[in-house]
């Protein structure tokens, strides 16, 4: 029989130690892919959704309060909850029916508060709510990219407009980890017309919510889902 000659031989060693390496490196690229896939996935399941809840005054924080004490808090994070600057009662009414928030409940001490400037405030002058708007778009824009929230939750007050003006600037620039969606509530008081926030969110939100079942006719993006407020 013939014998293989000795650089033959170590050709084919060198060839032989080749393949295994390159078949080695390419096992270790799947199985990085594979458990880099396999943790993203179960972080994607665990993380909780973060919101970022814009209160008004008034009827607008009391029907919003409610809103927040239906979320689930294994499905929700303690949210971000937006004030105007001179909204002064808000937060107690937030802290007092939200029950999440109580002594013992699952957001309590960990929800936020922050504070943003109005575009308008009631009995202001239009030439000077220019100036006002363009400081309340900016410090919106910055907050939205500071909080990268999951979703904005919206119920008609003015405060709104501008946050979602940001989050639809921002998702458009593709800024920020994920998109966030825009959920808006129109108030139970708004049953023949939307307000003027649900007319100028109507086109730009993800999910559009109306409680009477008429303004569908007139808003047919709009989802009908009965009474959400009491």
């Amino acid at each position: 029989s013939s014998r293989m000659a000795p650089g033959g031989a170590m050709r084919e060693a060198w060839w032989l130690t080749l393949g295994t390496a390159i078949s080695f490196l390419i096992l270790r690229m799947v199985y990085v892919v594979l458990l880099c896939r396999g943790r993203k996935a179960r972080r994607a399941r665990e993380r909780k959704v973060r919101a970022l809840a814009v209160l008004g005054s008034g009827g607008h924080t009391a029907e919003m309060a409610q809103l927040l004490s239906k979320l689930d808090p294994n499905a929700y994070a303690p949210p971000l909850l937006l004030r105007a600057a001179t909204d002064t009662m808000s937060e107690a009414m937030v802290a007092r029916k939200v029950h999440h928030l109580a002594p013992g409940g699952a957001w309590h001490n960990r929800a936020r508060f922050a504070v943003t400037p109005r575009s308008r405030e009631v009995g202001q002058s239009w030439l000077t709510t220019v100036g006002t708007t363009v400081v309340a778009s900016l410090h919106a824009i910055w907050l939205v990219f500071r909080e990268r929230p999951d979703v904005v939750l919206c119920n008609g007050p003015g405060t709104c407009v501008p946050i979602a003006g940001a989050v639809v600037l921002l998702n458009t620039l593709a800024i920020g980890r994920s998109k966030t969606r825009i959920v808006y509530i129109e108030s139970v008081a708004r049953v023949e017309s939307l307000s003027l926030s649900g007319k100028i969110l109507y086109p730009i939100a993800d999910a559009f919510y109306v409680q009477w079942e008429k303004l569908l006719h007139r808003y047919p993006r709009a989802l009908y889902v009965g009474r959400i407020f009491e």
